[in-house]
């Protein structure tokens, strides 16, 4: 599940029958949400109290969709295969619902549980068009109720073939499916531990690199990361076929590592492209929300004692995101721009609370940038560990030699922006210590995508963005751009690209992130 956008499963069954060559392993399924319709809130209510008409390029067979509502709400689909003569509206049929009754919130450690109702339900559903294939389709809700949360996957293959197929499941192969990854300074939650059901089928691999997802699901969850992941499972398995959830592993936004398909089991994350690929997928959707500490420090940590148990140099060479191989924007502009972090802190070598040698020394370096842009470096930003100060210069960078094998905590501060503190262990080697820092508590941001027409999925990269006030920036090669440090009040956004125009205008709180996007 992923970006707003349009999405069409690139998927392909394996083949029943004879030995699986390596070529038929390569050519399994993608996470198909890659490019999905993700809408939330005041969003939301207008796709679907208007009813409003989205197309592809793509013809599509089936819809799978994930939405967060009362049980009570049905949703409604209506398809076209030229925009002019429309099917009837017919009910998506519900394939599975996850209730959880009085959890706590999900997602940061700062954000409590509120007013959320005592029951939170999110449903998966599958509509089969009924007749040739569609490139026009709507959605509405059959009440005057809504969703919170809707994820809309367009799917090009029927579902008798975007099946999955492997080996045939023994108590060996189950067992050796479910153990646990203990890790140092970090564990990994068992399969059930979160309640994951059998898978139906599995095929060996053997680790060689990772990749980088995320699910686009709420960030700040309603749902527990166990019931979330239930979901998950059941949407791949129910709806898309395939024999378990897609991922290797996954990283919840409270930090915790939670066991997918183990590391040595073909994943179906990334097509093409999944053998010996360790797929890691964070919880959440990170278009534009950043990862936190816990989630920057957990995915460090599982790629680190991966690569110490399988050999793997963990270099950009072996730390991919799932852009890298597909045309997608997964897994987020945000998670994308944190992959040099994580990085970063995967190479530090043991994790905090070892500090290995008492006697050692070693050096402290690392890069300040401005919030998850790490091409956007900071000058001039004073850097304190222990004692001793330092500040970065022009690139950003900072560093501190001879420092004793110990714990320490590293903090930096810059006028404009709030202050970070973060954790390393210094053991007789480098120590990377790459931060960035978010703008001071009054300051705001404006984030959004530029497409051309009604059609968010038709992107306009390299477009330029300006607002009233005169602060300009280039749209990255997704449409993506974001204006940093806006002092409040209104403004009108001006984007142009293609030959085109467009503006909106909104009004900007303090220290709030505000969507404008634009079409052109």
């Amino acid at each position: 599940m992923r970006t707003t956008a349009i999405a069409l499963a690139s998927v392909y069954a394996l083949g029943c029958a004879g030995e699986i060559t390596q070529k038929e392993v390569d050519r399994t399924f993608d996470d198909t949400h890659a490019e999905s319709l993700v809408l939330e809130d005041d969003e939301l209510r207008a796709e679907l109290s208007e009813a409003r008409v989205r197309s592809t390029d793509v013809p599509f067979e089936r819809v799978g969709l994930i939405w967060d509502a009362e049980r009570t709400v049905e949703l409604e689909i209506s398809t076209s295969l030229d925009g002019h003569e429309w099917s009837d509206w017919s009910a998506v049929d519900v394939v599975d619902v996850e209730v959880e009754g009085g959890v706590a919130d999900a997602g940061d450690a700062s954000v409590g549980s509120g007013d959320a109702p005592s029951d939170r339900t999110s449903m998966i559903g599958h509509y089969e068009v009924d007749g040739p294939p569609a490139t026009h389709y709507r959605i509405r809700s059959a009440s005057d109720d809504v969703p919170t949360f809707l994820v809309v996957d367009l799917l090009d293959l029927p579902r008798s073939a975007a099946l999955e197929d492997g080996e045939s499941l023994t108590d060996d192969t189950i067992t050796r499916h479910t153990q646990s990854l203990s890790l140092s300074g970090a564990d990994v939650n068992s399969r059930a531990a979160w309640g994951a059901s059998e898978p139906r089928c599995v095929t060996s691999t053997s680790p060689s690199r990772f990749t980088v997802h995320h699910t686009v699901t709420p960030t700040n969850d309603t749902l527990s990361p166990e019931a979330r992941l239930r979901q998950i499972q059941s949407y791949h398995m129910n709806v898309l076929g395939w024999c378990d959830i897609g991922y290797n592993y996954l990283i919840s936004r409270d930090g915790r590592i939670w066991e997918g398909r183990g590391a040595t089991r073909l994943g179906t994350h990334v097509a093409n492209n999944n053998t010996g690929n360790v797929g890691i997928s964070l919880i959440g959707t990170y278009t534009s929300t950043s990862l936190n500490n816990s989630q920057l420090e957990q995915t460090a940590a599982l790629i680190r004692s991966l690569g110490d148990q399988f050999g793997i140099a963990v270099d950009n060479g072996h730390v991919h995101g799932h852009r890298d191989f597909n045309q997608t924007a997964c897994p987020g502009d945000a998670a994308y721009g944190s992959l040099g972090e994580i990085i970063d802190r995967a190479q530090d070598g043991p994790p905090v609370g070892d500090p290995g040698d008492p006697g050692a020394s070693g050096s402290v370096q690392g890069i300040v940038y401005h919030e998850n842009d790490t091409g956007r470096r900071l000058e001039g930003v004073e850097v304190t560990l222990g004692d001793r100060t330092t500040t970065t210069n022009a690139n950003g960078y900072y560093a501190f030699d001879d420092v004793q094998a110990d714990t320490y905590e590293i903090t930096a501060s810059l006028g404009g922006y709030e202050e970070q503190t973060i954790t390393r262990a210094v053991s007789g080697e480098e120590t990377w210590g790459s931060m960035g820092l978010a703008p001071a508590s009054g300051s705001a941001t404006i984030v959004g995508v530029v497409y051309e027409g009604s059609n968010t999925a038709n992107r306009v990269p390299g477009a330029t963005v300006e607002l009233s006030s005169g602060h300009a920036v280039t749209a990255d090669q997704n449409g993506y751009y974001e204006l940093a440090d806006i002092p409040a009040g209104t403004y009108t956004i001006s984007a142009s690209g293609n030959g085109s125009t467009g503006s909106v205008e909104r009004d900007v709180g303090s220290g709030a992130t505000v969507w404008g996007s634009i079409s052109l």
